[in-house]
């Protein structure tokens, strides 16, 4: 067999543990008990699937996940890698194990903020110590495997051995290679869990369905097998061997690159042997008693690969390498630690994309390795070491700018799509970015970019951000300026009339004023109480209907918030509204009366009948127009009816009303 058609033979079987894991999906979750949740926020999770970060997808489908639960689920939070960058102790509980509270655990995820490593093995081991003695179930979402030098597959052995009745589910995505998804997929398989593949959005939000529904798979009594390769038929014992062995069944690879004897439950298997020589595979049944071990006879030559660095890299910059190899299904190349260790983050590039290979750099420039993986073997079968020279990038921009204003920022780096310019406190990193005080550089128009300024008053940085992995390569301070602005409106009204208000200040795009309820939040409004200042020295406002005690404030949109400039008090009480309209009409006849009281636009006087609500006009109205005339058609129906004086102010609020009678 060639190595391409091992290749594909080997993604093949690893292809179906997605396809049978995806399949047959619940119409609804059925969870219930004790639950934690384990939430990979390493920065690894910055990476982009489709334009979109991937810690923005794993929120959506989480909170669809939370939201879908049954309400008696008792569930705990976990999270890694959200607080402190190149940290392997960063793993917090940030919610204990308690009844459901859907709306608080979404709050919590939508907060982390992805910066480190990804000490999985002993996030995983703290969440099954929060489950305590009667256990429970784990679902872990990752995108990666272990860089804190954990073991995640022993770990998940040495659980299941401790009698606790605990189930993990693991959620991959975005796992590259079959060997990470073995490393991942030993933790559930170890406890009885489930090892669930997603790619995108749609296969995230279905795979934490279906661990939601999973039920513990009963572990088969394993058998320890020995393995063995020859070179050639009935040769000599290869000792360097390596062993890969796939679940025929499932899919799922058991062993990535073991050398000695695995425990193995009854099924069908591929081995894979690697080794110096070459390499070769073989299928074996495993029973509850044959066989002893597997040996894999080995025949042919590895394939080996080059691969080269064309011209300089600089960070956060493409950089095109020239590389040689099998090119078989799924191959790439990769960035690694010079020793070959991993990254966090995944820079990579499919030589089915052509050669020269073309890979984003990081943007910590030093010294790295790129490496040709021969994905189906999880091989890295050439290296070359370079260097990831400093990046050039730098912002020009006003020393100050007010508070909810926006900063003209003209830069210079990589500009690729998804990078970024915004403000983060002084030594704060692209997490720490101030709400949406932020702008991409495709943004950029006539070499200007404009990034929205907070409406806190501060000192504050500049910062340009490489939008794959949210390292910061440039740094300018900047003070936000506090925002002054003055509202003189009277101190009574009358509910439903207008006023006349005078303001002064700076006025920005986003600023409004108007009549709110009185300590109601700043982003509060009422939707025919407010008008935009448009820099605007007088407006005028509509009163809430409502008589009560209100503020009449002035407010700054920004990108951190809402926040009150200036306020004054006002007291609605109720006014003179009052109908004159003659004591009786005939049916269906056509009438004018007369209205006193706002009559402003909205206003309208309608009739009604006992026991209808202040919005309902379905027997007839009309609009009071400014000298207080409203013309009206009398119902068909004879009776007794209702003439409402009414105004439309967040609702419908009825001020007025009279009697009349339709012959």
């Amino acid at each position: 067999m060639t190595v391409s058609a091992l290749t594909r033979r080997l993604l093949a079987g690893v292809a179906t543990l997605s396809t049978l894991a995806l399949a047959g999906l619940p119409a609804a979750q059925a969870q219930s008990g004790d639950t934690v949740l384990v939430v990979d926020a390493s920065n690894s999770m910055w990476g982009q699937i489709d334009g979109t970060a991937k810690i923005e997808i794993a929120r959506s489908a989480l909170s669809d996940y939370v939201r879908g639960i049954a309400p008696d689920t008792r569930l705990g939070l976990f999270a890694y890698g959200h607080r402190q960058a190149g940290r392997c102790d960063d793993i917090e509980q940030v919610r204990p194990l308690g009844r459901l509270d859907a709306d608080a655990v979404i709050a919590d995820v939508n907060g982390l903020v992805p910066r480190g490593k990804t000490p999985l093995t002993a996030a995983v081991r703290q969440a099954a110590g929060a489950l305590g003695p009667d256990g429970g179930t784990i679902i872990l979402l990752t995108d990666g495997v272990e860089t804190c030098g954990g073991d995640p597959c022993a770990m998940a052995a040495e659980l299941a051995a401790s009698g606790v009745q605990l189930t993990t589910h693991v959620v991959g995505f975005d796992i590259r290679t079959p060997g990470e998804r073995a490393s991942l997929a030993c933790i559930a398989r170890q406890t009885g869990g489930t090892y669930l593949d997603a790619s995108d959005g749609a296969e995230l939000a279905a795979a934490f369905r279906t661990a939601a529904s999973a039920e513990p798979v009963a572990a088969a009594s394993p058998r320890r097998i020995a393995l063995m390769a020859r070179r050639g038929e009935g040769g000599p014992v290869i000792a360097d061997a390596r062993f890969f062995l796939i679940d025929q069944a499932s899919g799922a690879v058991v062993a990535d690159g073991v050398t000695g004897p695995v425990d193995l439950v009854p099924g069908r298997y591929r081995a894979v042997a690697l080794t110096d020589a070459g390499h070769g595979a073989v299928e074996a049944d495993v029973t509850a008693r044959e066989p002893d071990g597997i040996t894999v006879v080995v025949a042919t030559e590895l394939p080996d690969a080059q691969v080269a660095l064309e011209g300089a890299a600089q960070a956060g910059q493409v950089a095109r390498f020239s590389w040689q190899g099998p090119d078989a299904e799924d191959d790439y190349l990769r960035l690694a630690e010079p020793d070959g260790d991993p990254l966090e983050n995944t820079y990579s590039a499919w030589t089915r994309d052509g050669e020269p290979a073309q890979i984003r750099m990081p943007g910590e420039p030093g010294r790295y390795s790129v490496q040709y993986v021969h994905s189906g073997l999880n091989q890295v079968i050439g290296s070359a070491v370079f260097t990831v020279e400093p990046a050039l990038a730098s912002l020009d921009a006003p020393a100050t700018v007010g508070a909810g204003g926006v900063l003209a920022v003209q830069w210079t780096g990589p500009g690729e799509a998804d990078d970024w310019i915004g403000l983060v406190p002084v030594g704060g990193q692209a997490g720490d970015v101030l709400g949406q005080a932020y702008a991409h550089t495709a943004s950029t128009q006539d070499g200007v970019l404009e990034v929205p300024a907070p409406g806190t008053s501060g000192d504050f940085e500049l910062v340009y951000v490489l939008g794959h992995d949210q390292t910061v390569l440039a740094r300018r301070p900047v003070t936000v300026e506090s925002a002054d602005a003055l509202i003189v409106a009277p101190s009574e009204a009358f509910a439903g009339w207008s006023i006349d208000v005078t303001i002064s200040g700076d006025s920005e795009d986003s600023d409004w004023v108007g009549v709110v309820p009185d300590g109601a939040p700043a982003s509060e409004y009422l939707s025919s109480a407010w008008d935009h200042v448009r820099g605007a020295s007088q407006m005028t406002l509509r009163v809430p209907a409502v008589p009560g005690a209100y503020e009449v404030r002035y407010v700054r949109d920004a990108a951190d918030g809402s926040t009150v400039l200036a306020s004054s008090p006002v007291t609605a009480a109720a006014g003179p509204v009052a109908i004159e309209a003659p004591a009786s009409v005939a049916a269906g006849a056509s009438f004018t009366v007369t209205a006193s009281g706002p009559r402003l636009d909205g206003d309208y006087v309608d009739f009604a009948q006992d026991g209808t609500s202040d919005g309902d006009y379905s027997l007839g109205w009309g609009s009071v127009d400014p000298q207080g005339r409203v013309e009206l058609e009398a119902p068909d129906t004879p009776g007794t009816y209702r003439l409402r004086y009414v105004v439309s102010i967040d609702g419908a609020h009825v001020l007025a009303e009279t009697s009349i009678i339709v012959n």
